[in-house]
């Protein structure tokens, strides 16, 4: 056996890029099923993390009014006169013009949002019931993506735009954004709905979030505040999603994206075992003496198919390996852009490599089948 592999590896010593090249898909597949396990893993992790810190109370109200007349006078009357709610976070998240290079992103919520965003302040205060004045409080992460463009913002600057005036008034470490909002690399600058509302003449709250004082109220607390609210205003519409239900969609989103990895695994493997095939016929069409010296001095069929095998699998193998790295490499920085934990997943390394012996053992049986149509006798005579 260690004769057959040091073989196998004198023939692809002077040939490495063409093989490379041919195995190629090989690489693609273990690649997409590598990373693919882990970012499926990485996001679902983050999913369960942020529900479990959020709690199984929380209910969330996407809310789509076109004409804009829902107002924050609205929704607390509605939630005071429904039961079962602990509290309440109306947000409305938009996009505001410093000049044409710069593009702030702007949420506007009620001043209990330390509870929700779950901030920390480290320069300046938050934003206070009291407050008269356009205050705005800064994420860290928009200070310095505003700094590197030249902007210095700390407390007690003003922001000056179209838009109007902005008084920054604090700065906060720490935010997360709450669910189904994206969470922006460059940060987010918080302000009331208020403000907002005086800033932007189309804004209006479009999140909702609920705390509901025990989960099995949550049913009854979506179908009263539904009610209400399409009772004022019928244009609006609402879509409501408990946690169980945005557990449900992280789960469906992962067996999507499992379905296409799947599916590009598929296609790769194909065609990289076609490619592997291939250069291992013209592989044996330029060694035909050899294979006929082989059977001339008692090689039998078995013996020359486990030797291709042997030499397919060496090379699916370090291409799987390659493949394998590159999907823990884009794994990594997946999670560091995103800035989540990454999460490391042992199962699909040894599924990797099943997959890529699995491509070489099928990649080699044409050319061993080739081989019994090799002329010996022939060949012997030098014809």
């Amino acid at each position: 056996m260690i004769h057959l592999v040091k073989e196998a590896l004198k023939q692809y010593r002077y040939r490495w890029k063409m093989a490379m090249f041919s195995s190629l898909g090989v690489i693609v597949a273990t690649l997409a099923l590598v990373a693919s396990g882990h970012i499926t893993n990485i996001t679902k992790m983050h999913m369960l993390s942020e529900f479990s810190q959020q709690g199984t109370n929380l209910l969330t109200l996407m809310i789509s009014d076109p004409e804009n007349r829902l107002s924050i006078e609205d929704i607390s009357r509605v939630m005071a006169d429904t039961p079962h709610v602990s509290s309440f976070h109306p947000l409305c998240q938009t996009q505001i013009s410093y000049d044409e290079n710069i593009q702030i992103s702007i949420l506007g919520t009620s001043v209990n949002y330390p509870d929700l965003l779950r901030t920390q302040v480290i320069e300046g205060r938050d934003l206070h019931p009291n407050d008269i004045k356009p205050y705005l409080v800064l994420s860290k992460e928009l200070q310095q993506s505003l700094k590197q463009e030249g902007l210095l913002l700390s407390t007690q600057s003003q922001l000056l735009g179209d838009f109007g005036v902005l008084e920054v008034i604090g700065v906060v470490d720490g935010y997360r954004a709450p669910n189904m909002i994206s969470q922006n690399s460059n940060g987010i600058g918080i302000t009331s709905l208020e403000t907002l509302a005086s800033l932007v003449p189309n804004a209006s709250p479009n999140m909702i979030y609920v705390a509901v004082d025990s989960p099995e109220a949550i049913d009854q607390v979506t179908h009263l505040i539904t009610g209400k609210i399409k009772y004022l205003h019928p244009s609006i519409s609402i879509n409501a999603f408990p946690i169980s239900a945005l557990l449900s969609m992280t789960n469906t989103m992962s067996d999507g994206l499992n379905v296409i990895a799947y599916a590009v695994v598929a296609i790769c493997s194909l065609l990289g075992g076609i490619g592997i095939m291939n250069m291992t016929i013209a592989n044996i069409t330029e060694r035909k003496s050899e294979m006929a010296l082989r059977i001339a001095f008692g090689a039998k069929q078995s013996h020359i198919r486990r030797m291709l095998i042997i030499e397919t699998c060496i090379l699916c193998l370090a291409s799987g390996f390659m493949g394998a790295l590159l999907g823990l490499i884009i794994s990594y920085y997946f999670a560091q852009f995103n800035g989540w934990d990454f999460v490391f997943t042992p199962s699909t390394l040894p599924g990797s490599i099943i997959f890529s012996l699995l491509v070489a053992t099928f990649a080699a049986q044409y050319p061993a089948y080739l081989i019994q149509k090799i002329p010996v006798a022939y060949l012997l005579k030098g014809e």
